[in-house]
């Protein structure tokens, strides 16, 4: 009985730390694509990103920059569809 709930919160562990680094990846690479549009990405209202979040059906920004860290959407769509597609 006390392996499997030691398995259980192993697990939770790890998949907590996962989550914690997709969300860093997610919210570095969302950084470094903003060079590629108007502004930067620490220059969008948290209640910019909120709304950007929603489309997508994500509830937090933060969930947003995990499933970009995660490899659900790519940084450039993310962006694109927030300011529209960059000049070049």
């Amino acid at each position: 009985m006390k392996s499997s709930h030691a398995k259980s919160k192993i697990r939770h562990f790890i998949n907590t730390q996962e989550r914690e680094e997709a969300t860093e990846m997610g919210k570095r690479l969302l950084e470094n694509e903003s060079r590629n549009f108007p502004k930067g990405l620490k220059k969008i209202p948290n209640e910019e990103l909120q709304k950007l979040a929603a489309e997508y059906g994500i509830s937090r920004p933060e969930d947003l920059f995990a499933a970009v860290g995660f490899g659900k959407y790519s940084a450039r769509q993310v962006l694109a569809r927030y300011f529209g597609e960059p000049s070049k």
